[in-house]
């Protein structure tokens, strides 16, 4: 489902801790304050900045299996290329 946008007015000293929290995370304030709403709510939480790392990570890992796999059948297949 796609993200909708909604316009937010937060107490300074609020967006100060939000800001914080993002910063030391490593991750923005969207998923910051989306995490809280998840958790106040009683909801599945958003996935954490680890287990989205660890997605990336394991899809990485299938590329470049794949890649390798295919440079290997590169190589078993005969040369047909016309002679210079």
């Amino acid at each position: 489902m796609p993200n909708k946008n909604i316009g937010l007015r937060i107490d300074a000293d609020l967006l100060a801790q939000v800001d914080a929290l993002a910063a030391e995370l490593g991750t923005s304030r969207t998923f910051v304050i989306t995490d809280a709403l998840h958790q106040r709510m009683g909801l599945a939480a958003a996935s954490t900045v680890e287990q989205r790392l660890a997605d990336v990570e394991q899809r990485l890992t299938s590329v470049e299996q794949s890649l390798g796999d295919s440079a290997k059948q590169r190589k078993t297949l005969p040369n047909t290329a016309a002679p210079a």
